[in-house]
């Protein structure tokens, strides 16, 4: 997050947006991973729609309430726009950091727990 804030700051909008794509896939398959769930090896996952995928399967594993996972998949939508149009202003990509945030919080809790 602190090097999507950074690109944020620094005028990239749509390198912070797909940041935040990046993090949160992240966030979700480490949160499978300590919560003792399904490995998630790539191998065995279609790559095809696999941030959504695992963002659906965090709503049906209760990992993400639905609120969160309709955030989630903002997240993941605004990184997909920058990624594959470029099409990304500040004001976007600072909601989007605001939203990867809210979902960190609720993954890794306001007790200092900090991932990777």
């Amino acid at each position: 997050m602190r090097q999507a804030t950074t690109c944020y700051l620094y005028g990239l909008p749509s390198a912070a947006t797909a940041l935040c794509r990046t993090v949160l896939q992240f966030a979700l398959e480490e949160a499978f991973a300590t919560r003792g769930g399904i490995s998630l090896h790539l191998s065995k996952i279609d790559r095809k729609d696999y941030l959504k995928k695992i963002i659906n399967f965090a709503r049906s594993s209760k990992v993400l309430s639905p609120r969160l996972t309709t955030t989630a998949h903002e997240i993941r939508e605004a990184g997909n726009n920058s990624i594959h149009t470029s099409a990304c202003n500040e004001s976007e990509a600072l909601t989007t950091i605001k939203k990867t945030g809210e979902v960190l919080e609720h993954i890794y809790g306001r007790t200092g727990q900090r991932g990777r």
